[in-house]
């Protein structure tokens, strides 16, 4: 796992832009593990959960890494493909637009657009303009 992946395609950062979708990508970063395991880590519902990885999995932030025969199910366990995670300055901005906003906190509704509960503990501080990490991986930084 590298410790740092620069997202340099809109798929990346749509993928990111759900609440859950980060916390499930947090998870990932630890260890391997299977979908399963990360419902009960969050307290989610595992079918719930399948639709995300599944997401996450084709804009290539998380890989399968292994597969397990367990009890006649096949278990697949992914795994992030870097701790932290910033966003390319040319996917901020392009010819005649405005850009994306400089850190994710300073959306409105703040933190990737979720309530207090998911801001607490991730929220990234805005110090003249860079982003700091938060004290949980994976950040999400703007340079």
């Amino acid at each position: 796992m590298k410790d740092i992946h620069t997202l340099n395609r809109l798929e990346q950062l749509k993928a990111l832009s759900d609440p859950l979708r980060l916390r499930v990508l947090e998870a990932f970063s630890r260890q391997p593990v299977t979908t399963k395991q990360v419902a009960a880590l969050l307290g989610e519902n595992a079918t719930k959960l399948y639709h995300h990885v599944q997401i996450l999995e084709e804009a290539g932030l998380v890989h399968l890494v292994k597969t397990r025969k367990n009890r006649g199910t096949l278990e697949k366990y992914y795994q992030a493909i870097a701790r932290d995670f910033i966003v390319d300055r040319n996917l901020r901005s392009g010819p005649g637009d405005q850009g994306l906003p400089v850190a994710l906190s300073e959306r409105p509704g703040g933190y990737a657009g979720g309530g207090a509960k998911e801001r607490r503990g991730r929220a990234h501080q805005v110090d003249q303009g860079r982003a700091q990490r938060s004290r949980l991986p994976p950040s999400l930084l703007w340079p």
